[in-house]
């Protein structure tokens, strides 16, 4: 189900595939962030594969304002089984049927896409990069691991969360040996302590009754191997600390800006001072990002 655009697609050099964590506001700041990358790399084609319900609302967000002509937007297979009330089903057991597919939803689609591609164009367009949100980034890191491309993640969660995700192990060890989920836990050092109770998912319980769990786990596993880590939020908004520590995790870590919100315009002068700073800041990560994209895949 394609998204309107404002004309004619031009010939790209470089495809990128979007695959989403399609739930919660995982998709739609994911879609405003691939949007301005479209926009500032008009040779680089983006597929934006999400479920059907979540391309409806963002077409349906998008409708005044024409989409870059690179930017196309597809449908995966939500995995629900045929006869199941897609309007009743519970939300976890939705997420489940979702999580279990996994990749092949993706690989399925994007076949599907580059096949109808070369049958209606003559050129097959392949995919050069992968784009996934980090929630599902194991597997979908995995396929394109066997597609032979790179591939990067985008992580909506505050950093705070994910240092946790990636000290887990630790924090489990550490609560083993707490009195109580009111004690206080020092992850890495410079940073304030926080009580185990407060930590995301639960993730202190060996044994968590958030499903969610085992695949932050396995997401803080294979982070390292993406090319790079797109964070939904501003460096100059975290502890050096922090983000020195995330630095060491990973290849390469961009802060992109908040996605979720629509806050960078065009200065008319009645902008602050600070909304004019961290536009720029973001349009320059944006811009660095875009030249990796064109030049380095």
């Amino acid at each position: 189900m394609p998204l309107t655009q404002s004309s004619s697609p031009q010939i790209a050099a470089s495809h990128v595939a979007v695959c989403t964590f399609p739930f919660s506001s995982h998709p739609i700041a994911f879609f405003n962030l691939v949007r301005k990358l479209a926009t500032e790399a008009p040779q680089t084609q983006f597929s934006f594969f999400s479920l059907p319900k979540t391309n409806s609302i963002i077409k349906s967000s998008q409708k005044n304002s024409p989409l870059p002509t690179n930017l196309m937007s597809y449908d995966v297979d939500d995995g629900i089984p045929e006869g199941v009330n897609h309007l009743t089903i519970d939300h976890a057991v939705e997420v489940r049927h979702f999580l279990e597919q996994l990749p092949y939803n993706f690989e399925r689609r994007i076949e599907e896409v580059l096949a109808d591609t070369e049958r209606t164009t003559g050129s097959r367009r392949e995919v050069t990069c992968i784009m996934t949100d980090a929630a599902i980034c194991s597997p979908l890191g995995k396929m394109a691991e066997d597609m032979n491309v790179p591939w990067i993640a985008f992580m909506l969660a505050p950093p705070n969360d994910l240092l946790c995700f990636f000290e887990m192990d630790k924090i489990q060890k550490l609560f083993a040996n707490a009195k109580s989920e009111n004690d206080n836990v020092d992850v890495i050092p410079g940073l304030s302590s926080l009580p185990f109770k407060d930590l995301p998912h639960e993730i202190h319980l060996s044994k968590p009754s958030n499903e969610i769990v085992p695949y932050l786990y396995r997401m803080a596993q294979k982070l390292p191997q993406a090319k790079a880590l797109l964070l939904n939020t501003y460096e100059e908004l975290n502890p050096i600390p922090l983000t020195n520590y995330l630095k060491s995790k990973v290849k390469n870590l961009l802060y992109m800006g908040c996605s979720t919100l629509s806050i960078t315009q065009e200065n008319d002068g009645s902008s602050t001072s600070a909304g004019c700073l961290f536009s720029w800041l973001v349009d320059k990560k944006l811009l660095l990002l875009s030249i990796y994209l064109l030049e380095q895949l």
